[in-house]
Order: C-alpha cells, then structure tokens, then sequence
C-alpha cells in the first residue's frame, strides 16, 4: 500500500494552462476473442495462523472490517489464456486518503489443473480451471511487494460463450443475468485455512475464488530452499523486494504443520500464498471476485485511442476564461463504423472530422474537467461500442494569494495563561487570488494548523507570558500561500519566580534504581500529519544508572510498553540505550540498504536509541534526544534533524520516514527525574492585594497605605490577629508576612523568599504565629525545613530561590541566629511538616516574621516598644519592586513553563 509523496507547488512563474487526457474507459485494440470484464469483490489479509487481520479503514457500528470492499477490470483473452487484472487503489490499514492501497503489473496465465509448467495439452495437462497471478503491492512507502495467487475460475469460464455486453455473472446476487452452467460448480471462499472457525466469512459460491495452492518461487531468495516440512513455508532471508513474476509452476501444496492447534497432524489450507518479503512477511492476501459484468465481448467494432492534446499554453492571469482543446481522432478496424462524440453525455453528438476534433473548454476554475463520451456504430452488428475521456485543463497557478484584511497585534491583560484570548474577530482575515482560493488558517507553532472561521471569533487558551507570534496562511487551489505574522502580548501581574529547570542532581546514582514512569506516544507522517491516535497509555521504567558512553554499548536503561494497539497492533519495545554526554551518535539499522540512524545529544540532553516491535516487524530503529522539563512531562522529545517535526524520521521497518515521540514523566510517588521549574502565572500566593507577591505587614500611622490597604495604629497585626510575641524586644522587623502556597504534590517541600523592608537587625530569630494557640513559636529546623538568608544584589533585589547567595549562619555569639544585615530570607517548608500552618494536602501556610531579641554583647538596643510588636519602617516599595518567590511548583499542569511540543 503506497504512501505517496504529496508535493506543494510553489514557483513565481506566469500563470499557464496545461491539459492531460485522462482515459477512464478508453476504446482499445481488441482481439476478436478478448473479454473484458468490470468487477467487484472482497479483500482478506491473514496472518500465518489463518486468522484474518482487521482492516482498521473500515469504521463504524457493526461494519465487517476483515473483508475489504475491492473493484477493477479484468480481460482475458480465451485464446491464448492470459490476462491482465486493475483494482481500484483502497483504503487498507488506516492509510492516509491521499496514499491508497495500491496493486500493479498484475498478470494472469491459465494453469489448467496446475500440473504441467503451462497448460499444454502436449504434456499431458489435465483440464482444469486454475488461473496463476502475480502483482507487485505496494504499502506505506515500501514499493513492490511480490505476491502470487492462485485462483478458481470454474465459476466464470464455462460461461464466456454465452455472455453479452452488460451480462452480469454473480451467484448471490439477484439482479445477475447468467446462472451457473450445466453441472458446473461455483468455487467459493471462506477467506481463511479450511479448519477455521470464521465460518461467518464464508463467501458463498464465485465466478472467480482464490485458492490455498501455493507456487514455487521464481528464485531461491524468495524462500526457504530446505524447510523442516516438506511444501512448508518459513521466513527467507530479505531481496525479493519488485521479484515479478514471483510464482510459477508446479503447484505446491499448503502443508504447513498446524503446530498452535491440538489437532497437530491436520494441514493448513490458508487462501493465498505467504508473501516472502516486505512488512508482512508470511502473511496471505485473498482477492475475490463475487460480481462480474462483461463490458467488453470483443465482438463489435475496436477503438484506438487518440492522441493526447497538444498544450495550447496561453497566458491566463485570471479566470474566467476558455481553451481550445484538440481531441485528435478515434479509428476503427471496420470502415463501415461511423464514429461520433457527445459533450453532453449523450444528449447531443458531433461526427468525428477524422482529423483534430477541436472543442471549447470554459475556464471557471484551477481544474476544469469535461467528460467526452465516444460511440462506434457498425451497421453489421446490434448496438454501438462506446468510450469515454476525460479532458482535464488545469491552470499552472503560480501566483500567491494576498492578504486583503488582517488583525491587529493584540495586547491584553490576563490572571493566567490558561485565560482564554481572542487575537481575531469575525472576518477580520481576508484574502484574494487571481484563480480560486481554497483556505485561510492560522498556526501557534507554524506546523499546526486551524482552518479561520470567517463567522466566528477566533481564540486559544494556549499563550504563553510575553509576545506570542500566530501564523496566519492563506493558500489558493494550487497550493501557493502567502504567510503573515500576528504578535499576541499576555501582560501578567507580578508572579511567582522559579528556580531553572534541572536533571535530579542524583539521577545518574546507582543507589537511586529505577523510577517507574508513564507518559504519551505520537507518531507523525513525513509532512508532520498525526498518524493514528495519540496514546496517552504508555508506561514502563528508566535506569540512569545504566548509560552507554558509545555505540558499542549493549545495556538497556529504559523499557516502555503500552496496552493500546497502534493501527490494530500492539508495540512494545525491547532495548533501550541511553547517552547522556553530548555529541553524534551513528547506529546501523537492522535490514540491509537502509542509511544509517544518527543523533546529537546536546548539553543538558538525555539521548535514547531504542529498537521498536510492532506487530510481526522487529528491532526498528528509533532515536530521541530528550530535553529535560518540569512540567507534566519530565522528558520531553526534541526535534534533532531539524525538519520542523518532532523526533527523526525513521530509515527502516514499515513506517519508514515518520517520526515517533515519547514524552515522559515519573509516575506519583517516584523521585522525580527533574527539579526546580518556573511559573509566571497568577500567584498562588494569598495577601491582601490580589494578584501581588506577599506584602510585609507593618502597621503605621493612621493614613499608612500599603500596597493598596490602609492600616491604622489600631490595625496592629489584624492580618494574622496576633496577640503580642513576649519572646522578643521587637516582632516583624522589615515586616510581617503572610504566604500560602497551594497545588503541592502530598509532602512535597517549596521555597519562598521573603524581601525584608530593612537589613536584619542584630541578634535577630525568624518567629512563627501559631492562629490555634493565638502564639509564637520558633521555627522547627529538621532535614527538611530550614532558614537561609542572602543579601540583596546589584539591583537592590533578593536573589532568586535556590540560588547560592543563601546560606546559614551560626558564629560565636549568633549560634542560632539570623545573619546580621541580610534583607533576604529563604524559607524551605513541607507540606504537613512542623512548619505548615494549614492542615490541607498540598497547601502549605506560614505566617511570620523576623523577631529582634535581647541577647548579649547586642550592638545596639531594640528600644521600639517592649516586648510585643512594635512599629517598623513603611515598606520600601523600591526594594520590594520584584517580588522573588518559589514554590517548586512540579505538579502546577497547565501553569506557565517552556511548552512542551507535542
């Protein structure tokens, strides 16, 4: 089955005309005995085993996916026994529509009974009625696939002499015209080995069956020269590829042992012949024949095709337009033939001139089509022959569409990225073009794509902070495209700043073992399409501990499976092997001829070479090269070929020139892979003014205004409703503060950092209000909770959290203390630990401040009111003007960070 190679026209040239005659049932030079037949049928894939394979094209509630719906023509000529067969491209396998199923070069030679090498009567061949085929298929970019069949057409040959034009042969079908002759049986097919138990795919009787005979090969590549049994067919090494013919005589009996069933001496009797190359190898395909009407009895009078047209190649900067087309002539072996076309499909006709035949075409559009229909009529015999052709005048459209309306950049506003934006309203985009346009879309990433509804306003939810870029394209019927750019600017409040996205600074430790993940698989075609479904069931495990330093590498770090099958297959696969030092990396693929697989893993990149199994193709090779994220995927696949799809093109197996990708993340209750992460989204901080970083509150004066709220002198910490901290001189020195951080994984540990509104003052301790008890406490330092201070930088502001600037500090007479003159403190909490005010999962509370104690050799005397909260300084806003805040926000989906391609 073909996957074609779609091509978008793109040149700067003059628009021209070019025409093609396109003959659909072209008149043709017939021998006096050739017959010519339509047909339709069935097609039947299966496996080894006689199991029919699911055809996944075919949808719907109650729809028989293992019988394909197949038609073509067949002629045959009764003389001398050959023949030649067309089917109609399919839809097999969930091929894209655009790249059919396609079968060529197909040849039929009559066998007799298939007991001689041809059906010579001289060599003693017994009468019979077997016919021998061969084609070359096609599937998925692999081109020219042999395959052999044997046929029974017992239920068509004993009829030809009594058949007319439009006769139909069909022995379950009502409207046929032509019974089964006199003692003649029908063959009949059930699609499957004579044991099976799909009975239910039994076809009744046919004018023509497949059999379950297999051939001999045309060479001994195509199979095994010395198998186990006798007849039996067994995988044969690969160059069979474009072998036609691929079968021919004798006969060989379908003898393979049913070794899976518990009747073991029993024969197969599998219809068709495994195919002996290509992507499914072993497998038997069935073509059937169950309607045949003769379209042609080779009686009347023969067309010979006329010549095409000759390109009149105007100049055609728009339409409309016309075309004057020479249709050439049709001759006819008898004189006595009069020969005349129609336009009009029969209503009108114009006598052939014998010479050029001209006619008029109308240009309306890219591709204008006029179906001509031919009639001979010989006074000698009863009814006319007829023809038809197909003239097609199609615009060589060069010109590229224009832009005749466009939306303005946006600016906006937003509490969220997740906050749904309208960039363009309904029917700002328009577009012209000189011939037809088709489309006008518009893109976030450049790759995919959305049709613009003119009637509608169009919105995405998908910005990030920042200028945003929308592609809008406009692309005519011949497939030129103008491209232009709108700029889209999220303003969010101040938010929350993380630390940088990083690998586990232990995830190469051997101690650490493997971490379980899940995660989603994509599959993309050579012009970046999804192919089938995006598989969100992925699941499997990673050992970092286990990484190659080069290609000769042979352990395994990863392993990945997932339950849902992929096109009616299930994938799984069975070696891993991953680099984490950056440079190029060269594999050799499995199968011979196929270029080698490369990839570069760049710093601060996980690369991964990986052999895939897919249903009976194994060890396709697939590379990734991973960028470490910490969003809800952990590994996220990059595009290493540059082609602007994500993963690289594979160069075996039978997806040849797709790419495959793998996000990942560890499953819930792992050491997670990566750590830190940003997020610029709505805070999720909780103050007194919505949507700022956490204010410090220090009551004033009566007047005081504080980042939007008023306190008065009576106001004293209404905030937390604090009764007074007797432990210390001075509470809340540079301000008290209030945070809540919500969406934490159960347990998990975040960082804040809190701007001070003044240096720590000496001999200072950062205290805790308790609102169960209405008291102060200190703060618990364990293994996971603790204090660090910094000092403020070049710009007057705090280091981000996580960053080296904090330390501890103990010295001498500050054992315990908070770092005399730092403005900035680092508290690292745990949700549900000794330090977390509020009792919720995931939600982590701390109401505090830094408390001014009286402690020896004290440099100077904290005389602002005794014991309780005094007065501080008004915040200064200068200081604060970057509120720098971090909650290792690892579960925050959805919230702001580098996106993840997909």
């Amino acid at each position: 089955m073909k996957l074609g190679h779609h091509t978008l026209k793109k040149t700067v040239l003059t628009a021209a005309i070019t025409t093609a005659l396109g003959v659909a049932i072209v008149p043709q030079e017939a021998s006096a005995l050739t017959k010519v037949f339509s047909w339709t049928g069935k097609f039947t894939m299966l496996d080894g085993d006689g199991q029919p394979l699911a055809n996944t094209s075919i949808t719907g509630k109650g729809a028989n996916q293992f019988q394909t719906p197949i038609s073509g023509t067949l002629t045959y000529d009764t003389v001398t026994g050959t023949g030649s067969m067309t089917i109609v491209p399919f839809d097999f396998f969930a091929s894209p529509a655009s790249q059919p199923a396609t079968a060529t070069g197909i040849s039929i030679q009559s066998i007799g009974d298939g007991t001689c090498t041809n059906n010579d009567p001289a060599q003693g061949c017994n009468p019979g009625n077997l016919w021998l085929g061969n084609m070359l298929f096609d599937w998925n970019g692999t081109y020219g696939i042999p395959l052999s069949i044997v046929w029974d057409a017992s239920g068509l040959l004993p009829l030809l002499g009594t058949l007319g034009v439009g006769d139909v042969v069909s022995f379950t079908d009502p409207a046929a015209t032509v019974s089964p002759a006199a003692g003649a049986v029908p063959p009949s097919s059930d699609g499957t080995y004579t044991d099976a138990t799909f009975l239910y795919l039994n076809l009744g009787p046919l004018p023509v069956a497949t059999t379950s005979w297999n051939v001999t090969p045309v060479s001994p590549n195509c199979a095994s020269p010395n198998p186990s049994v006798p007849g039996a067919f067994e995988p044969p090494p690969t160059g069979c590829m474009t072998v036609s013919p691929s079968g021919i005589l004798p006969l060989v009996a379908d003898t393979r042992l049913n070794v899976n069933k518990s009747y073991y001496t029993n024969t197969y009797g599998i219809a068709g012949i495994p195919m002996w190359d290509g992507p499914f190898l072993g497998f038997n395909a069935s073509f059937d024949l169950e309607s045949m009407t003769l379209t042609d009895d080779g009686l009347g009078p023969a067309f010979t095709t006329p010549p095409d047209p000759v390109d009149p190649n105007p100049v055609i900067p728009s339409v409309p337009d016309t075309v004057v087309v020479n249709l050439g002539t049709v001759t006819d072996e008898a004189a006595t033939t009069v020969i005349e076309y129609s336009l009009d499909g029969g209503a009108t006709w114009t006598v052939d001139d014998g010479v050029s035949n001209p006619i008029t075409v109308n240009i309306t559009q890219t591709v204008n089509v006029v179906n001509v229909t031919w009639r001979g009529t010989d006074p000698n015999f009863a009814s006319a022959r007829l023809g038809s052709q197909t003239v097609t005048v199609t615009v060589n459209d060069t010109v590229n569409p224009v832009f005749t309306g466009f939306p303005a950049d946006v600016v906006v506003n937003v509490n969220s990225t997740a906050d749904t934006v309208t960039f363009e309203t309904a029917g700002t985009v328009q577009a012209t073009d000189n011939i037809e346009l088709a489309s006008i879309e518009w893109s976030l990433d450049g790759l995919n794509w959305n049709t613009d509804n003119p009637a509608a306003d169009e919105t995405s939810n998908a910005f990030g902070a920042g200028a945003n870029i929308v592609y809008w394209r406009a692309t005519d019927a011949s497939g030129n495209t103008v491209t232009q750019q709108q700029t889209v600017t999220l303003n969010l409040p101040t938010g929350i700043v993380g630390q940088p996205c990083q690998p586990d600074p232990d995830l190469l430790n051997a101690a650490i073992g493997q971490r379980l993940l899940e995660g989603i698989f994509t599959m993309r075609d050579p012009n970046g399409g999804l192919v089938g479904t995006i598989d969100t069931a992925v699941s499997g495990y990673i050992d970092t501990a286990k990484v190659c330093a080069d290609e000769t590498c042979t352990v395994s770090g990863a392993a990945l499976v997932s339950p849902t099958p992929f096109f009616g297959e299930l994938w799984t696969t069975n070696t891993i092997r991953l680099f984490n030092n950056p440079g190029t990396y060269t594999f050799n693929t499995v199968q011979d001829g196929n270029p080698p697989l490369s990839m570069t893993v760049g710093p601060g990149q996980l690369g991964a070479h990986m052999l895939f199994d897919w249903s009976i193709n194994k060890d396709i090779d697939v590379v990734l090269v991973w960028d470490y994220d910490c969003g809800a995927s952990e590994l996220i696949s990059t595009d290493p070929d540059g082609d602007g799809i994500i993963g690289t093109k594979m160069v075996d197996g039978p997806f040849k020139g797709f790419s495959a990708a793998f996000d990942l993340a560890t499953k819930a209750g792992e050491r997670p892979i990566t750590t830190g992460g940003y997020s610029v989204t709505v805070p999720v901080v909780k103050n007194s003014t919505p949507n700022s970083s956490p204010l410090p509150v220090s009551p004033g004066s009566v007047g005081t205004v504080l980042g939007g709220v008023q306190f008065g002198a009576s106001d004293l910490f209404d905030t937390f409703g604090a009764s007074d901290d007797s432990a210390v001189v001075t509470s809340c020195a540079g301000g008290c503060f209030d945070f809540e951080v919500a969406g934490l994984a159960p347990g998990a540990t975040t960082q804040v950092v809190l701007p001070l509104s003044e240096p720590i003052p000496w001999y200072s301790v950062f205290r805790k209000y308790d609102a169960n008890t209405d008291s102060w406490k200190d703060f618990v330092t364990d293994a996971n909770d603790n204090i660090m201070t910094a000092g403020l930088d070049d710009n007057g502001r705090c280091p981000e959290p996580g960053a080296g600037d904090y330390t501890p500090f103990s010295s001498g007479v500050l054992e315990g203390m908070l770092r005399p003159g730092d403005q900035c403190i680092q508290v690292t909490i745990t949700d549900g630990g000794p330090n977390d005010d509020n009792p919720a999962a995931g939600v982590v509370s701390d109401p505090a401040g830094v408390g001014v104690t009286s402690g020896p050799d004290s440099p100077e005397a904290a005389t602002t009111g005794g014991g309780g909260c005094a007065l501080g300084n008004a915040s200064a806003s200068g200081v604060r003007g970057d509120w720098w805040l971090l909650a290792g926000f690892l579960a925050f989906v959805g919230w702001f960070r580098r996106k993840a391609q997909r």
